[in-house]
């Protein structure tokens, strides 16, 4: 038999479907996660926010924040609800069996379009889980592009999720933590030394030259996400025009005295009968 997990938009203040039951206590039915089971500066009124309600192998959790590309591959998953009901669903999710062709569909939303969400096998996804004061439960999915200590040294991509800091995208605190986040797996992926001073260059090139490329969907407190594809080749050739005085994506500031950082690398170590005379 085979069971396909659904992901539906349904207004956070409303059920889904008059059909829908939550796997949660009657009174939480067709709401969204408790103050309590949110995160940090997440805190607002239920009512006025759209979840994702994912439903696998007749579980119903809420989604409280997501990011999934055009395809939809998923790059960040927070499901919260009871313990067995998102235990269920993000081993539903996260396990691509072809006996149960698990695949969350997500169903047309007034301002939302569908789409089939996918854990594609190759990003090494990690899941954490935790309870919450509540009394509810959490579990995570993140790609191991999306994090910066499992990022493979040889990847030619990543993404990058905004950090949660309690405004919107384009606010100045967002951009900043973007900034910072792309300058930081830039160092990791690429050979080039980059001065900490270029990292708003860096960020504003990358844009321009739809080396960053902000994801379709975007959910929840989660405020931004971005898939991120740079051409090593094409930087150098942009920051040796820039050292020259070319302008087009801002002047390049001078770096400050001392080396740029360059890509760190696990170091080599020898036995001393292993070394050569």
């Amino acid at each position: 038999m085979i069971h396909t997990p659904q992901v539906i938009f349904g207004h956070a203040g409303e059920p889904a479907h008059a059909t829908d039951h939550l796997s949660s206590s009657p009174d939480r039915a067709g709401r969204g996660p408790a103050d309590s089971e949110r995160g940090p500066d997440q805190r607002e009124d239920t009512a006025a926010r759209d979840l994702p309600i994912v439903k696998a192998a007749g579980f119903l959790c809420y989604s409280d924040a997501g990011a999934a590309g055009q395809e939809g591959e998923i790059h960040y998953l927070s499901l919260c609800g009871l313990k067995p009901a998102v235990v269920s669903v993000t081993s539903a999710v996260r396990l691509e069996r072809e006996s149960t062709r698990v695949r969350a569909t997500v169903y047309p939303h007034p301002t939302r379009p569908g789409f089939d969400a996918t854990c594609p096998r190759a990003w090494a996804y990690r899941e954490t889980s935790r309870t919450l004061p509540g009394g509810g439960f959490q579990s995570l999915l993140l790609p191991a592009r999306a994090d910066y200590t499992r990022l493979d040294p040889l990847a030619s991509q990543c993404t990058l999720l905004a950090p949660p800091t309690g405004g919107t995208a384009d606010a100045p605190d967002s951009v900043a933590a973007l900034i910072r986040l792309h300058y930081r797996f830039l160092t990791r992926l690429l050979f080039t030394p980059l001065a900490p001073e270029w990292a708003a260059w860096l960020w504003t090139r990358a844009q321009r030259r739809d080396e960053a490329t902000a994801l379709p969907r975007v959910w929840g407190w989660l405020t931004a996400a971005y898939s991120c594809h740079p051409d090593e080749a094409a930087l150098r050739a942009d920051i040796t025009a820039a050292l020259r005085g070319d302008t087009a994506f801002g002047p390049l500031p001078l770096p400050s005295t001392g080396a740029a950082p360059a890509r760190q690398h696990r170091p080599i170590t020898m036995r001393p009968e292993e070394e050569v005379a």
